[in-house]
């Protein structure tokens, strides 16, 4: 008598996925107000990179594991984001494959002109 498939160790099948999180806590400029002025009219924009470990790491993309981006109007010298609540939770990095143990995380910041 032939036993069923789902009987058999060899017939389950797994999956991995989960999601990784960061939580920015605090930016911070060192430009004085003077290099600040005119600034109003930009965004502070961060970009997330998540992707496989390098020894030297490459900022440009792609970010194999995923990336987010935010923006906040208006150049700012200091962000506290537990502040805000558009910004207060983790960026999200869903992934569905099996966690390779090593990684690179690239965080970046930088002043992008909205006209």
């Amino acid at each position: 008598m032939a036993s069923h498939p789902r009987n058999h160790p060899q017939s389950h099948r797994t999956s991995a996925s989960g999601t990784f999180e960061l939580k920015l806590v605090s930016f911070h400029t060192e430009h004085d107000g003077r290099q600040l002025a005119g600034l109003a009219d930009q965004q502070t924009i961060f970009r997330v990179c998540l992707k496989q470990y390098q020894n030297a790491i490459d900022p440009n993309p792609p970010c194999t594991f995923g990336s987010r981006s935010l923006s906040i109007d208006g150049h700012q010298q200091s962000v506290n984001f537990g502040d805000r609540k558009d910004l207060d939770g983790p960026i999200q990095l869903p992934f569905s494959f099996t966690w390779p143990k090593t990684f690179s995380l690239i965080v970046e910041a930088w002043s992008n002109s909205s006209s």
